[in-house]
């Protein structure tokens, strides 16, 4: 199981953008736990907390730095976690987004680790997946829109504008609109960032 962590740097703040997404928050020893039916995220109150990503039922336990440079925590037991029971008003979630600076190591890093994909030169972003979890790589600065690394995706083609709607009046704040054209002033997508600093796309292709 992968779960990701984000630093909780401001409890007011955190909970309040996870419960108005939808999600349930139950409280662990390690801080709080956002989650919904699919996913779950850590939100570390531990001064030491940073972005990281945990996987679970690992050949052994360690922790290091992988080439996008975020934190990664290999865990030989199973997620003491449990998911929530519906899922959060982001819509389809699509898997878990990294930028790196070097594409090839982060490929041969994920591949080892069971994500298997296609890797071609000089391409600008990887789709990796293991047992229907995805995980894209995206070389730094490939993308146009802000990116925070590492960030979940949806992508939810015609709904995404209501879902975009719906998180507005939910006064959720939005880091990022994009506008395709100036015809229609409409976002198209939205980039959210959590207090920790996790990232969402909420896009309307895939």
């Amino acid at each position: 199981m992968l779960l990701l962590e984000s630093p909780l740097v401001e409890i007011d703040k955190s909970i309040a953008f996870y419960t108005k997404l939808g999600f349930e928050i139950s409280q662990e020893k390690d801080g709080y736990l956002a989650k919904e039916n699919r996913f779950a995220i850590l939100l570390n109150s531990s001064p030491s907390s940073k972005a990281a990503i945990h996987l679970y039922d690992a050949e052994k336990t360690k922790s290091f730095h992988g080439p996008s440079g975020i934190l990664i925590h290999l865990i030989e037991n199973e997620c003491p976690y449990a998911l929530g029971k519906k899922q959060s008003i982001l819509g389809n979630y699509y898997g878990v987004s990294l930028e790196t600076d070097s594409l090839a190591d982060s490929f041969n890093l994920w591949n080892e680790l069971g994500y298997k994909g296609n890797y071609t030169p000089n391409q600008g972003w990887i789709e990796l997946n293991k047992a229907g979890h995805h995980l894209s790589l995206h070389q730094t600065n490939q993308c146009p829109h802000s990116f925070f690394n590492p960030s979940l995706t949806f992508f939810n083609a015609q709904k995404n504008k209501e879902i975009i709607e719906n998180i507005k009046q939910l006064e959720v704040p939005i880091e990022e609109e994009v506008i395709f054209s100036a015809e229609e002033k409409i976002a198209q997508n939205i980039i959210l960032k959590d207090p920790g600093g996790l990232g969402f796309f909420i896009f309307n292709d895939g």
